[in-house]
């Protein structure tokens, strides 16, 4: 599932974002392993980190790297390194440190076409660097808009056959989640990214639940989270939002 350099073009860097120019060509380093990677560009930046593409010359591989910054959070990593996952997990998670961590290590115990591989997370620099599967798809919000600009903007027309396949791809990647015991929380066509005819891959589990053992009632189930444009009529609505 990695990407492999040899024989294969550079991805285009035509998305990197100005914002985060400063990092590309940096070479980050595991403290905890061998692994040295460097940042060719960034496809994606919000309000906690960026994503990068990066290389690891010693594999000869591409990776997607999501750099977090701490902010000051303390060693964020250190429960799930003991083997511990804090209950309610005290909710570090609200800026991003463990909670996709967590998230992807539960998906990843029985691997899924349309759930990123994970290969493991570090911290360095005061930052926490997820290293994942990199994929040269592009956000289902690109594909949308650009079947709007074949249709003269008037409705972003997806064939019909196609749109049926998406879904189908999209319910099997949910079912794999909550199979795992992971509720995504953010869906919306942003985090669906679509690799070729036939590859749907849902990420960025940033603002993922992971249900944990023994714990019934969990502050973080009470706030509507995701994008409000995106989240479903009955939590709108609702009193009582999330159960897990």
């Amino acid at each position: 599932m990695r990407r492999q350099i040899s024989g294969m073009c550079l991805p285009c860097p035509a998305y990197s974002r100005p914002d985060s120019e400063q990092d590309v060509g940096r070479v980050i380093r595991n403290p905890q392993g061998k692994e040295h990677y460097t940042l060719l560009y960034c496809i994606g930046s919000g309000s906690y980190g960026a994503v990068f593409v990066a290389a690891d010359n010693a594999r000869s591989c591409f990776y997607a790297i999501k750099q977090i910054r701490l902010q000051g959070f303390t060693n964020p990593l250190s429960a799930l390194s003991e083997g511990k996952e804090t209950s309610p997990r005290k909710r570090e998670a609200q800026a991003g440190t463990n909670t996709e961590v967590c998230a992807l290590r539960h998906l990843n115990i029985r691997p899924h076409s349309s759930i990123p591989m994970f290969y493991h997370a570090f911290n360095a620099d005061d930052s926490l660097y997820i290293v994942m599967e990199f994929s040269s798809g592009s956000a289902l919000t690109n594909l949308l808009a650009r079947y709007r600009s074949l249709n003269s903007g008037v409705f972003p027309t997806i064939p019909y056959y196609y749109l049926k396949f998406l879904v189908r791809c999209l319910l099997r990647a949910i079912h794999h989640c909550h199979r795992s015991g992971v509720a995504h929380l953010d869906i919306k066509p942003d985090n669906i990214h679509v690799e070729g005819p036939a590859r749907l891959i849902l990420v960025d589990f940033g603002q993922s639940y992971t249900i944990h053992e023994g714990v019934s009632d969990d502050p973080w189930l009470d706030s509507r989270i995701g994008a409000m444009a995106f989240l479903p009529p009955e939590i709108l609505t609702s009193s009582t939002l999330y159960t897990s």
